[in-house]
């Protein structure tokens, strides 16, 4: 049912960090969550379920190309002791493209006063309104635009689900990359209460210095505590979703998602989305059944042409006659005042379809103007905040060891790792911001599923 997906789900963000065997035990990485994810999550089922049920579209929609056979038996029994018995048996089959209709029936009748036995042979073919099917290749052809529709929006459902469990995994990624960095700055603040600490039994520090690094290290500790608790509820979304076994799992460690996988922007074009598309195909399903209520209230004109043969006993009198049969069927709505309405409401439904298709590209071109001044304000804002890390990185180097001899006070050197932690953890939240947005823009440009 899903085969087009097996393979072709673009993978976003794999590793690239050298991992411990045990590590790489306990390791879920992307493409191995989304996998388990196909396999687990009931949404995805029901969704590549509405994929297929899309194939019978046209089918269900079309009369049944089956041949039909009818069989009758009826029995009477009179008052006068004297019963009637009689058995007619149709064949009959319709040729959809012609609009064609062949039948053959056999009838036999037995009552006190006749004995029938008739054979007819039918070839029924319009000749107007439904000329060689016309009508039914118009309404074919608004069913496939319809099951074109459908495929369409599925593809569409599949793709946000999918993006939609990405982010969710990012958000796992970057949770987990917070509690690293909360667990570094809790270390760092230990390391610096020791080193005071020393300083106080030498008596170049005082008690205040000490309470001060104290609050610090609490401080980094709550801060820790706040994102353990974070990544244990978001990693029992990740279990959830994916039925992986046991909780004591690890995301992978996340590379920029463009550089990975760089998209090549394109001037912008309606054509090229799904969007664009799926309105197209329901203004043309609309033309088609705009076309079909235009031809609601016309007159109906069929040539009828068969054979019988009728080998027949009536009142004591033998029939043995073989006829050919040619003739018309004619029926003319007079008033129809349904079919007008219908035709109308068509014409109306038609120009709706077009105004949406209108609008459809409008409504893509501000998004993806949007989208894109977006994506490059979020990729310039991860850009700024690496340059603050890596800054502020030697700024802390280089403060620390000033504080080790004496050249800057305590509450400097505190200041200094609280812009540290600030900048560490703003570098978190913007490249998991620019990750997010990245997907979003794959998504739109129906990128993320091929």
């Amino acid at each position: 049912m899903n085969n087009i997906f097996k393979s072709t789900c673009t993978i976003l963000f794999l590793s690239t960090f050298s991992l411990s065997s045990h590590a790489q035990s306990n390791r879920l990485d992307l493409d191995t969550f989304l996998s388990m994810v196909k396999q687990n999550d009931p949404e995805y089922r029901e969704l590549n379920l509405e994929l297929e049920k899309g194939k019978y579209t046209v089918d269900q929609g079309l009369p049944s190309r089956s041949i039909l056979l009818d069989i009758e038996n009826k029995n009477g029994f009179g008052n006068d002791g004297k019963s009637t018995k009689q058995i007619s048996t149709t064949l009959s089959k319709e040729i959809l493209e012609s609009g064609t209709t062949l039948s053959a029936s056999h009838t036999v009748s037995d009552d006190p006063n006749q004995n029938v036995k008739l054979t007819e042979l039918r070839l029924e073919q319009p000749l107007f309104k439904n000329f060689l099917g016309v009508n039914l290749r118009l309404q074919k052809s608004s069913l496939e635009n319809q099951q074109e529709i459908q495929k369409l929006k599925a593809i569409e459902s599949i793709e946000f689900f999918l993006g939609e469990k990405i982010k969710l995994y990012l958000n796992f990624t970057h949770i987990s990359s917070d509690v690293k960095i909360s667990t570094q700055l809790y270390e760092e603040s230990k390391k610096l209460y020791k080193f005071v600490l020393e300083k106080l039994r030498k008596g170049a520090a005082n008690q205040t210095d000490l309470k001060r690094v104290a609050l610090q290290m609490l401080l980094r500790e709550e801060e820790l505590l706040a994102k353990k608790t974070e990544y244990e509820s978001i990693m029992k979304q990740i279990v959830a979703t994916s039925g992986v076994k046991g909780m004591d799992v690890r995301p992978e460690e996340a590379v920029l998602a463009n550089k990975k996988y760089p998209f090549q922007v394109k001037e912008f074009d309606p054509y090229l989305y799904r969007k664009y598309k799926i309105a197209l195909e329901n203004k043309n399903s609309s033309d088609f059944e705009k076309q079909i209520a235009s031809r609601g209230s016309y007159p109906s004109l069929s040539l009828v042409a068969g054979y019988n043969i009728d080998n027949s006993t009536r009142f004591s009198s033998t029939v043995n006659r073989d006829e050919t049969v040619l003739g018309f069927n004619l029926s003319v709505p007079l008033g129809d005042t349904k079919s007008k309405a219908q035709s109308e409401i068509s014409n109306i439904e038609y120009s709706k379809s077009e105004s949406a298709v209108r609008k459809t590209s409008i409504n893509l071109k501000v998004a993806y103007l949007n989208l894109k001044n977006l994506l490059e304000k979020s990729r310039k804002t991860l850009s700024l905040s690496e340059k603050k890390v890596n800054l502020m990185t030697e700024i802390l180097k280089d403060d620390n060891r000033r504080y080790k001899v004496g050249k800057i006070d305590l509450d400097k050197i505190i200041e200094a790792n609280n812009d540290y932690a600030q900048f560490q953890l703003q570098y978190s939240r913007s490249r998991i911001e620019f990750n997010k947005i990245y997907i979003d823009w794959l998504i739109f440009n129906d990128e993320l599923v091929k």
